[in-house]
């Protein structure tokens, strides 16, 4: 009796996992955001080199033509984005779905959205303030020898002191920094 091999769901994670430690987020937070500027600008092949040398794979080639029933695609067998008008290599949702498809050609289109989403999702980019917020929380723990780069780890320790929380608290308001605090979080 063959068994048939359940196949696992891919995941965004699988493809592109999460920053481990702020110093990691805040780079791939730059290089996404200079990313989506270089594509808007029309630069798209540019993007698309630093793309592939960023993820380690062969820079795909970039081709307007007429298409059925689609805006773009991606062939595998001559590693091509195929676009169907030239107004597309201004556009980042598209040239970032295409580009998922070439470095994980097995990718599914659900995960191909949710891989463009977190390039150019505006939200996921934190403002200035938000950078200066940690960079004063990782100075606070600095002094009392905690050593880590891990936003998750430090923002736990901060939870589970109100010492802390109030300490870390009076800084940031010196800085004009206000601290959101709800139950199970915190936010600037």
């Amino acid at each position: 009796m063959n068994k048939k091999h359940k196949r696992k769901r891919i995941e965004l994670e699988d493809i592109y996992p999460a920053a481990s430690s702020y110093e990691q987020f805040r780079k791939e937070l730059a290089f996404h955001q200079e990313v989506v500027k270089t594509i808007l600008s029309g630069e798209t092949e540019e993007a698309l080199a630093s793309l592939s040398q960023y993820f380690h794979v062969k820079i795909p080639k970039l081709k307007v033509r007429a298409l059925k029933d689609c805006l773009a695609r991606y062939n595998l067998e001559d590693e091509t984005i195929y676009l169907s008008n030239e107004e597309l290599r201004k556009d980042p949702f598209i040239i970032l779905h295409e580009f998922c498809h070439h470095f994980r050609p097995t990718c599914p289109e659900r995960i191909a959205d949710e891989f463009t989403e977190l390039i150019i999702d505006a939200r996921l980019f934190p403002s200035k303030e938000e950078y200066q917020a940690w960079d004063i929380i990782f100075e606070f723990f600095e002094e009392r020898g905690v050593h880590s780069d891990n936003i998750f780890e430090l923002g736990s320790l901060l939870k589970r002191s109100k010492e802390m929380m109030m300490k870390v608290n009076e800084r940031l308001e010196k800085a004009g920094i206000q601290l959101k605090v709800t139950k199970n979080s915190f936010s600037f």
